[in-house]
């Protein structure tokens, strides 16, 4: 019987098993960049004290988050003046696929992807 990918599970249904889901900074100042997206919240701007803190212009000091959370990755828009894109399509809630490309404001892009857990020692 194929998988119901309608409800929840641990991992996101594109994913290969042991990889989670990262942001990459694809340009800019920390271009190569990585973060780890953990389960719950992860919030996006120009403020030092967001999780992923990116120094431009065109990102505003609260501009986005994003949700982890059964199996699902949405970002959300919080009210940037300069808006955020997935694609060509500006959003202000869209759930995520492996690959997509997260456009802050003018020319700050992340892509969504999923690495290996790296070892614990």
């Amino acid at each position: 019987m194929p998988r119901d990918w309608s409800r929840p599970t641990r991992h996101h249904p594109l994913a290969p098993l042991g990889r989670s889901p990262h942001l990459v900074v694809m340009d800019g100042f920390n271009a190569g960049r990585t973060y780890r997206l953990a389960s719950g919240t992860t919030s996006i701007g120009r403020d030092p004290r967001c999780d992923v803190a990116l120094s431009h212009l065109t990102v505003s000091w609260h501009h986005a988050s994003i949700t982890v959370r059964g199996g699902r990755i949405v970002l959300s828009d919080l009210g940037s003046r300069n808006g955020t894109f997935v694609g060509l399509d500006r959003v202000v809630r869209r759930e995520l696929e492996p690959g997509d490309l997260i456009r802050l404001g003018d020319q700050m892009t992340l892509q969504l992807v999923f690495l290996e857990a790296a070892p614990v020692s």
